[in-house]
Protein backbone atom coordinates (compact mmCIF):
# COMPACT_ATOMS: atom_id res chain seq x y z
CA UNK A 1 0.00 0.00 0.00
CA UNK A 2 3.00 1.58 0.46
CA UNK A 3 4.13 1.71 -2.76
CA UNK A 4 1.00 2.77 -4.04
CA UNK A 5 1.33 5.63 -2.39
CA UNK A 6 4.31 6.78 -3.82
CA UNK A 7 3.92 5.88 -6.91
CA UNK A 8 0.37 8.27 -7.12
CA UNK A 9 2.31 11.51 -5.28
CA UNK A 10 5.42 10.49 -8.21
CA UNK A 11 2.36 10.99 -10.89
CA UNK A 12 1.02 13.93 -9.44
CA UNK A 13 3.94 15.78 -9.12
CA UNK A 14 5.15 15.01 -12.65
CA UNK A 15 1.97 15.85 -14.34
CA UNK A 16 2.17 19.20 -12.18
CA UNK A 17 5.59 19.78 -13.75
CA UNK A 18 4.59 18.74 -17.27
CA UNK A 19 1.96 21.67 -17.50
CA UNK A 20 2.87 24.59 -19.76
CA UNK A 21 3.59 28.44 -18.28
CA UNK A 22 1.32 30.26 -17.99
CA UNK A 23 1.26 34.10 -19.80
CA UNK A 24 -1.05 37.09 -18.77
CA UNK A 25 -3.38 37.77 -21.66
CA UNK A 26 -3.08 41.03 -23.73
CA UNK A 27 -5.96 42.46 -25.10
CA UNK A 28 -4.32 43.88 -28.24
CA UNK A 29 -7.63 46.27 -28.46
CA UNK A 30 -6.46 48.15 -25.52
CA UNK A 31 -3.10 48.66 -26.48
CA UNK A 32 -1.84 52.66 -27.36
CA UNK A 33 0.51 52.49 -29.83
CA UNK A 34 1.80 56.13 -29.28
CA UNK A 35 2.86 55.06 -26.01
CA UNK A 36 4.75 51.75 -26.87
CA UNK A 37 8.62 51.99 -28.04
CA UNK A 38 8.84 49.95 -31.27
CA UNK A 39 11.91 50.80 -33.01
CA UNK A 40 13.68 48.56 -35.71
CA UNK A 41 16.66 46.52 -35.22
CA UNK A 42 17.92 48.44 -38.04
CA UNK A 43 17.45 51.52 -39.70
CA UNK A 44 16.61 51.41 -43.12
CA UNK A 45 14.64 54.15 -45.24
CA UNK A 46 12.23 53.59 -47.88
CA UNK A 47 9.63 55.39 -50.57
CA UNK A 48 7.92 54.08 -53.11
CA UNK A 49 5.05 54.19 -55.03
CA UNK A 50 3.99 57.08 -57.57
CA UNK A 51 7.26 59.37 -57.73
CA UNK A 52 9.83 57.80 -55.00
CA UNK A 53 11.66 59.76 -53.71
CA UNK A 54 15.82 59.49 -54.32
CA UNK A 55 17.15 58.69 -50.80
CA UNK A 56 21.04 59.12 -51.37
CA UNK A 57 22.69 61.95 -53.51
CA UNK A 58 26.28 60.69 -52.81
CA UNK A 59 26.65 58.33 -55.37
CA UNK A 60 27.94 58.31 -58.72
CA UNK A 61 27.29 55.54 -61.59
CA UNK A 62 29.02 54.57 -64.88
CA UNK A 63 27.41 52.85 -67.85
CA UNK A 64 28.29 51.37 -70.71
CA UNK A 65 25.15 51.05 -73.20
CA UNK A 66 24.32 50.31 -77.20
CA UNK A 67 21.81 52.00 -79.09
CA UNK A 68 19.94 50.50 -82.18
CA UNK A 69 17.09 51.69 -84.51
CA UNK A 70 16.13 53.86 -87.30
CA UNK A 71 16.14 57.36 -88.93
CA UNK A 72 13.32 58.40 -90.95
CA UNK A 73 14.09 61.91 -92.08
CA UNK A 74 11.48 65.02 -93.18
CA UNK A 75 12.71 66.15 -96.36
CA UNK A 76 11.71 68.34 -99.54
CA UNK A 77 14.26 68.52 -102.28
CA UNK A 78 13.28 69.50 -105.30
CA UNK A 79 16.42 70.88 -107.15
CA UNK A 80 20.06 70.56 -105.59
CA UNK A 81 23.60 72.03 -107.24
CA UNK A 82 25.40 68.60 -105.96
CA UNK A 83 22.20 66.36 -106.64
CA UNK A 84 20.59 67.64 -109.81
CA UNK A 85 17.35 68.41 -110.45
CA UNK A 86 14.36 65.41 -109.47
CA UNK A 87 11.18 64.83 -112.02
CA UNK A 88 8.88 65.47 -108.60
CA UNK A 89 11.34 65.64 -105.30
CA UNK A 90 12.91 63.71 -103.02
CA UNK A 91 12.04 63.00 -100.16
CA UNK A 92 11.94 59.69 -97.03
CA UNK A 93 8.30 58.22 -97.68
CA UNK A 94 8.43 57.24 -101.52
CA UNK A 95 6.72 54.65 -103.14
CA UNK A 96 8.68 51.58 -103.81
CA UNK A 97 8.16 48.11 -102.36
CA UNK A 98 9.93 45.33 -101.24
CA UNK A 99 10.69 43.58 -104.50
CA UNK A 100 10.79 47.57 -106.59
CA UNK A 101 13.99 48.04 -104.13
CA UNK A 102 16.13 44.86 -104.64
CA UNK A 103 18.94 44.66 -107.32
CA UNK A 104 19.40 42.54 -109.99
CA UNK A 105 22.26 40.85 -110.97
CA UNK A 106 24.28 41.51 -114.03
CA UNK A 107 22.52 40.46 -116.83
CA UNK A 108 20.49 38.32 -115.39
CA UNK A 109 16.93 37.55 -113.74
CA UNK A 110 18.49 36.77 -110.51
CA UNK A 111 17.65 38.97 -107.53
CA UNK A 112 19.68 40.21 -105.11
CA UNK A 113 17.70 41.20 -102.01
CA UNK A 114 20.70 42.91 -99.81
CA UNK A 115 19.49 46.52 -100.86
CA UNK A 116 20.82 49.78 -99.05
CA UNK A 117 18.49 50.94 -95.78
CA UNK A 118 17.99 53.46 -93.65
CA UNK A 119 19.55 52.35 -89.47
CA UNK A 120 21.34 53.31 -86.80
CA UNK A 121 23.30 52.03 -84.18
CA UNK A 122 26.09 53.73 -81.83
CA UNK A 123 27.93 52.51 -78.26
CA UNK A 124 29.16 54.63 -75.96
CA UNK A 125 29.20 55.40 -71.98
CA UNK A 126 27.45 57.35 -69.67
CA UNK A 127 27.58 58.71 -66.07
CA UNK A 128 24.21 58.69 -63.64
CA UNK A 129 23.87 60.72 -60.51
CA UNK A 130 21.32 61.96 -58.46
CA UNK A 131 20.07 65.52 -58.51
CA UNK A 132 17.77 67.57 -55.38
CA UNK A 133 16.50 63.83 -54.18
CA UNK A 134 14.45 63.96 -57.08
CA UNK A 135 15.64 63.14 -60.44
CA UNK A 136 18.71 61.44 -62.41
CA UNK A 137 21.08 63.41 -64.51
CA UNK A 138 22.62 61.20 -67.29
CA UNK A 139 25.48 62.66 -69.13
CA UNK A 140 26.34 60.38 -72.59
CA UNK A 141 28.95 60.54 -75.20
CA UNK A 142 28.87 57.74 -77.83
CA UNK A 143 30.25 56.73 -81.56
CA UNK A 144 27.43 56.35 -83.70
CA UNK A 145 27.05 55.44 -87.54
CA UNK A 146 23.66 55.88 -89.39
CA UNK A 147 21.93 55.42 -92.83
CA UNK A 148 20.06 57.55 -94.65
CA UNK A 149 17.53 57.28 -97.84
CA UNK A 150 15.89 59.77 -99.82
CA UNK A 151 14.43 58.79 -103.40
CA UNK A 152 12.53 60.32 -106.09
CA UNK A 153 10.17 57.91 -107.67
CA UNK A 154 8.59 58.63 -110.97
CA UNK A 155 6.59 56.84 -114.07
CA UNK A 156 8.08 59.59 -117.30
CA UNK A 157 9.34 56.25 -119.41
CA UNK A 158 8.22 54.33 -121.94
CA UNK A 159 9.66 50.61 -123.74
CA UNK A 160 8.37 49.02 -126.28
CA UNK A 161 7.48 45.52 -125.67
CA UNK A 162 7.73 41.88 -127.36
CA UNK A 163 4.49 42.40 -128.48
CA UNK A 164 5.60 45.68 -130.00
CA UNK A 165 2.90 47.78 -127.57
CA UNK A 166 4.21 50.78 -125.61
CA UNK A 167 4.66 49.79 -121.90
CA UNK A 168 5.32 52.44 -118.91
CA UNK A 169 7.54 51.36 -115.76
CA UNK A 170 8.78 52.85 -112.61
CA UNK A 171 12.35 54.37 -112.15
CA UNK A 172 13.69 55.91 -108.59
CA UNK A 173 16.58 58.40 -108.28
CA UNK A 174 18.20 57.42 -104.64
CA UNK A 175 20.10 59.11 -102.42
CA UNK A 176 22.15 56.73 -99.60
CA UNK A 177 23.94 58.80 -97.03
CA UNK A 178 26.45 57.60 -94.72
CA UNK A 179 27.51 59.03 -91.55
CA UNK A 180 29.77 58.38 -88.21
CA UNK A 181 31.04 60.72 -85.71
CA UNK A 182 30.35 61.34 -82.18
CA UNK A 183 26.53 61.62 -80.26
CA UNK A 184 26.59 63.31 -77.00
CA UNK A 185 23.60 64.14 -75.12
CA UNK A 186 22.67 65.39 -71.03
CA UNK A 187 19.24 64.21 -70.09
CA UNK A 188 17.10 64.33 -66.76
CA UNK A 189 15.42 60.88 -65.81
CA UNK A 190 12.17 61.45 -63.52
CA UNK A 191 11.02 58.57 -61.63
CA UNK A 192 7.46 58.32 -62.03
CA UNK A 193 6.73 54.76 -60.23
CA UNK A 194 8.87 52.54 -58.37
CA UNK A 195 11.25 52.43 -54.67
CA UNK A 196 14.05 53.83 -53.59
CA UNK A 197 15.94 52.48 -50.58
CA UNK A 198 19.38 53.07 -48.56
CA UNK A 199 21.01 50.47 -46.27
CA UNK A 200 24.66 50.96 -46.36
CA UNK A 201 23.86 51.48 -50.44
CA UNK A 202 21.85 53.00 -52.62
CA UNK A 203 18.93 50.73 -53.98
CA UNK A 204 16.43 51.69 -56.19
CA UNK A 205 13.80 49.86 -59.23
CA UNK A 206 11.71 52.25 -61.52
CA UNK A 207 10.15 53.13 -64.39
CA UNK A 208 11.02 56.41 -65.67
CA UNK A 209 10.77 59.19 -68.30
CA UNK A 210 13.76 61.00 -70.06
CA UNK A 211 13.78 64.52 -71.40
CA UNK A 212 17.39 66.61 -72.35
CA UNK A 213 19.24 67.96 -75.30
CA UNK A 214 21.96 66.30 -77.28
CA UNK A 215 24.23 66.90 -80.64
CA UNK A 216 25.86 65.14 -83.31
CA UNK A 217 29.30 66.30 -84.64
CA UNK A 218 30.21 64.34 -87.76
CA UNK A 219 33.68 62.56 -88.25
CA UNK A 220 32.63 61.54 -91.52
CA UNK A 221 30.06 61.88 -94.51
CA UNK A 222 29.44 60.01 -97.35
CA UNK A 223 26.50 60.41 -100.17
CA UNK A 224 26.12 58.04 -103.54
CA UNK A 225 23.44 58.81 -105.47
CA UNK A 226 22.05 56.13 -108.71
CA UNK A 227 19.18 55.47 -110.69
CA UNK A 228 17.41 51.80 -110.36
CA UNK A 229 14.71 50.83 -112.25
CA UNK A 230 12.00 49.41 -109.72
CA UNK A 231 9.79 48.10 -112.53
CA UNK A 232 9.71 45.38 -115.17
CA UNK A 233 13.06 44.25 -114.03
CA UNK A 234 13.07 41.16 -116.22
CA UNK A 235 13.35 42.70 -119.29
CA UNK A 236 14.95 46.07 -118.86
CA UNK A 237 18.61 46.98 -118.00
CA UNK A 238 21.03 49.84 -118.22
CA UNK A 239 23.97 49.76 -120.48
CA UNK A 240 26.18 48.68 -117.81
CA UNK A 241 23.73 45.34 -117.22
CA UNK A 242 22.17 45.83 -113.94
CA UNK A 243 19.16 47.65 -113.17
CA UNK A 244 20.86 50.50 -111.55
CA UNK A 245 23.71 53.38 -112.38
CA UNK A 246 25.76 55.03 -110.25
CA UNK A 247 25.62 58.92 -110.41
CA UNK A 248 27.31 59.18 -107.24
CA UNK A 249 29.72 57.25 -104.83
CA UNK A 250 31.27 58.37 -101.25
CA UNK A 251 31.09 61.86 -101.84
CA UNK A 252 31.86 64.30 -99.23
CA UNK A 253 29.03 66.80 -99.79
CA UNK A 254 29.79 70.03 -99.42
CA UNK A 255 26.75 71.66 -98.36
CA UNK A 256 26.60 69.06 -95.05
CA UNK A 257 26.15 70.32 -91.56
CA UNK A 258 28.80 68.79 -89.06
CA UNK A 259 27.49 69.67 -85.83
CA UNK A 260 24.02 68.86 -85.54
CA UNK A 261 21.57 69.12 -82.61
CA UNK A 262 18.33 67.47 -81.14
CA UNK A 263 15.96 67.17 -78.28
CA UNK A 264 15.25 63.39 -76.52
CA UNK A 265 12.50 62.03 -75.18
CA UNK A 266 12.68 58.77 -73.96
CA UNK A 267 10.56 56.39 -71.31
CA UNK A 268 12.65 52.81 -69.48
CA UNK A 269 13.47 51.05 -66.66
CA UNK A 270 16.13 51.05 -64.18
CA UNK A 271 17.25 49.16 -61.27
CA UNK A 272 20.13 50.38 -59.32
CA UNK A 273 22.59 49.65 -56.22
CA UNK A 274 26.09 50.88 -55.49
CA UNK A 275 27.79 48.14 -57.01
CA UNK A 276 25.63 47.76 -60.08
CA UNK A 277 22.91 48.85 -62.34
CA UNK A 278 21.17 47.95 -65.47
CA UNK A 279 17.98 48.74 -67.99
CA UNK A 280 16.78 49.67 -70.73
CA UNK A 281 15.00 52.77 -72.57
CA UNK A 282 13.04 53.48 -75.75
CA UNK A 283 14.26 57.53 -77.49
CA UNK A 284 13.10 59.63 -79.72
CA UNK A 285 15.09 61.79 -81.24
CA UNK A 286 14.02 65.30 -82.32
CA UNK A 287 16.23 66.97 -84.55
CA UNK A 288 16.78 71.00 -84.43
CA UNK A 289 18.97 71.05 -87.41
CA UNK A 290 18.99 70.41 -91.10
CA UNK A 291 21.50 67.29 -92.58
CA UNK A 292 22.44 69.85 -95.37
CA UNK A 293 22.93 73.67 -95.01
CA UNK A 294 20.81 74.90 -98.20
CA UNK A 295 17.86 72.67 -97.89
CA UNK A 296 15.33 71.34 -95.49
CA UNK A 297 16.43 67.51 -94.58
CA UNK A 298 15.81 66.74 -90.90
CA UNK A 299 16.43 63.11 -89.59
CA UNK A 300 13.79 61.59 -87.06
CA UNK A 301 15.55 59.04 -84.84
CA UNK A 302 14.00 56.63 -82.80
CA UNK A 303 16.01 54.00 -80.65
CA UNK A 304 16.33 51.15 -78.42
CA UNK A 305 18.93 51.38 -75.85
CA UNK A 306 20.69 48.85 -73.70
CA UNK A 307 22.49 49.69 -70.52
CA UNK A 308 24.45 47.58 -67.98
CA UNK A 309 27.14 49.62 -65.70
CA UNK A 310 28.91 49.48 -61.76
Amino acid sequence: MRYKICIVIMFCVSVAYSQPPKYDEWDLDSLNYNQEDFTSDFDMPISSGWFPRILSDNILLWNVYFNSGDVWSDAFIVNHREFGKAVNNWEAYFDMSYEERSLREKYSKDINYDFPSSGFSEFGGSALFPFLSAVYLNANAAIFWQTDILADVYKTKNYRTNDNKIKNYKEANIIELYEYGLDYSLNIKVPIYGASMYMNQHIASFYYLSAGVGGKYLFNSKASQYLQIATEKDKLYFANGYDTLVVMENRTLQAVEYSKYNINLGVGVNIISNTINAGFEILYSFPATDVLKDVYWRQHIGKLSIYIGF
